[in-house]
């Protein structure tokens, strides 16, 4: 398993938020999340990245009604 930093750098983010890294600590110990957070916060990153890595299903709900208006 690399390491966080080495991940976010290596798709070229310096800076990992609070909830990135609570996301990545809590798949690694295996449970379900839902996150929750207001546009550009780095949700995308924060569940795609670590789940790809540990070879995770992930299910992304967009509120598409919300987005184009």
């Amino acid at each position: 398993m690399i390491d966080l930093n080495q991940a976010y750098r290596k798709i070229n983010i310096q800076n990992i938020y609070d909830h990135q890294s609570k996301v990545w600590k809590t798949l690694n110990e295996e449970r379900n999340i839902i996150l929750s957070a207001g546009t550009g916060a780095g949700k995308t990153e924060a569940v795609l990245l670590p789940a790809l890595a540990r070879k995770n299903r992930v299910i992304l709900v967009y509120p598409t009604k919300a987005l184009l208006q």
